[in-house]
């Protein structure tokens, strides 16, 4: 909505008026909340949606109802799934969820060095890959997310996404690591407290530098 002028031609002659506008073009700065680019050679679409209530049931509007398209996830959202699914497995097997969401970046950054697709049916494998029982769990989630395709990803942007590990620790303490380092012992170290905390150990620093 926006306000644009209105020319009128009256008995008195032309007349402006100030009127709202509801079809008016967005500024540039201006985000938009849901919209659809249709490619008109091969009709692939690429949409954002946002979910409405139609029956008692939540669907995306734009392209169920409107455009009748099939849904596959963006990158963006197969990452977000991928590691929210792989916390909770951990966490509903007692492992933590941070070290798994660790393993999330390590697969997804070597499956990137190799190819633009990635299968989140195989991730289990990967991150679980020392138990069946956490790598079935991670299958299912993955498949009740509605993903059973490879999804199509940017490896530069992907990589550059994933090649760090931001912590926060609750005493305001902010960490950032590299994926390769991660979990390789040589360099960092996690352990498990008596007390129930837990410790970080960096290790093998011949320099530190002050970034303000």
């Amino acid at each position: 909505i926006g306000f644009t002028h209105q020319v009128n031609q009256t008995e008195d002659g032309i007349q402006n008026e100030i009127i709202n506008h509801y079809s008016i073009m967005p500024n540039l700065s201006q985000k938009i909340d849901e919209f659809a680019f249709i490619n008109g050679r091969t009709k692939a679409i690429k949409t954002a949606a946002k979910k409405y209530t139609l029956d008692g049931d939540a669907v995306f509007v734009m392209p169920e109802v409107l455009l009748e398209c099939s849904l596959t996830p963006s990158p963006k959202e197969a990452m977000k799934n991928l590691s929210k699914a792989a916390a909770q497995v951990a966490e509903s097997f007692g492992q933590d969820k941070v070290m798994a969401e660790a393993a999330v970046k390590s697969y997804v950054a070597e499956t990137m060095q190799k190819g633009a697709e990635l299968d989140l049916q195989k991730a289990g494998k990967e991150i679980f890959h020392d138990n069946p029982a956490m790598q079935q769990e991670l299958d299912t989630a993955i498949r009740d997310a509605g993903i059973t395709e490879p999804v199509q990803m940017d490896p530069e942007a992907t990589l550059k996404k994933v090649s760090r590990h931001k912590l926060k620790t609750d005493t305001g303490i902010e960490l950032t690591i590299p994926t390769d380092y991660f979990d390789n012992t040589e360099f960092v170290e996690f352990n498990n407290n008596e007390d129930g905390t837990l410790s970080i150990t960096l290790k093998h620093i011949s320099n530190i530098v002050n970034r303000g």
